[in-house]
């Protein structure tokens, strides 16, 4: 079982669709993929958030509207077999398209334009965190050194700030591959936590944030700004994260 076919099962895997010896497979490996284990955990999160979101039943008057409104239809020229059940479908149809529109309206509003990039962001830092020997390439706490490093290997330049009198020791940079996309990697360190910026180019985007959502565990802080795409994702503080993300974003 390797991550393409892991991903392509997840969802019936989560169903308890797939025959048993498919998901001991599937099992098996989201046991030793920190990556696959970080993407069913993040749909998990996702269910249960829209489960908390679509409890409230569809607005009584709503159903009422509904019900008078077929009461006055004439269905004389229809096969009328099964009235009652038909209007009992009309009406939980109806309330299913009010949670489903709710819900949906909720996640955009919730991570506007982002797609699911907040959660990748925290799936790549935990596949990092388990290699923390190949955390980042060039291994400097000079931003002077660490921003030219970027420079011909993404087509933008990545937020580089010094922020040691703010705790967050800079650590180095990397390189890293986020929804398909090339992403730039700088790491920071806060009383032994390490903190994870990640960016990539978003030319055109709708700028927002940050914005501060807790996935999987960790912290993260996304924004869009001045065409790129930016999450810090770490296990510090929530507080502390945010207070990160405002310096890193902050003008000059």
């Amino acid at each position: 079982m390797n991550c393409e076919r892991s991903g392509q099962l997840l969802d019936a895997y989560l169903d308890a669709e797939l025959d048993e010896a498919t998901a001991t497979e599937i099992s098996a490996h989201l046991a030793d993929c920190p990556v696959c284990a970080a993407r069913q955990h993040a749909r998990n999160s996702l269910r249960i958030e829209l489960g908390r979101w679509a409890q409230p039943p569809a607005p009584v008057t709503l159903r009422a509207g509904i019900t008078q409104r077929l009461d006055r239809e004439d269905t004389s020229a229809v096969d009328d077999t099964f009235p009652v059940m038909r209007r009992r479908h009309a009406v939980a149809l109806a309330a299913a398209f009010s949670v489903i529109g709710f819900g949906v309206g909720y996640l955009v509003s919730r991570w506007p334009g982002d797609g699911g990039w907040p959660d990748a962001a925290v799936a790549r830092h935990a596949a990092r965190l388990s290699r923390p020997q190949a955390m980042v390439q060039v291994t400097s706490g000079d931003r002077h050194v660490v921003k030219p490093w970027f420079a011909g290997k993404v087509g933008f330049a990545p937020p580089v700030r010094d922020l040691k009198a703010l705790g967050f020791a800079l650590i180095g940079g990397d390189l890293d591959t986020l929804e398909g996309h090339q992403a730039a990697v700088v790491v920071y360190r806060i009383r032994n936590h390490d903190v994870t910026l990640f960016v990539r180019a978003a030319p055109g985007a709708r700028p927002y944030g940050p914005a501060r959502e807790v996935s999987l565990g960790f912290h993260v802080v996304h924004w869009i700004r001045d065409g790129l795409r930016c999450a810090a994702v770490s296990d510090v503080d929530g507080a502390d994260l945010l207070r990160f993300a405002q310096a890193i974003t902050a003008p000059g």
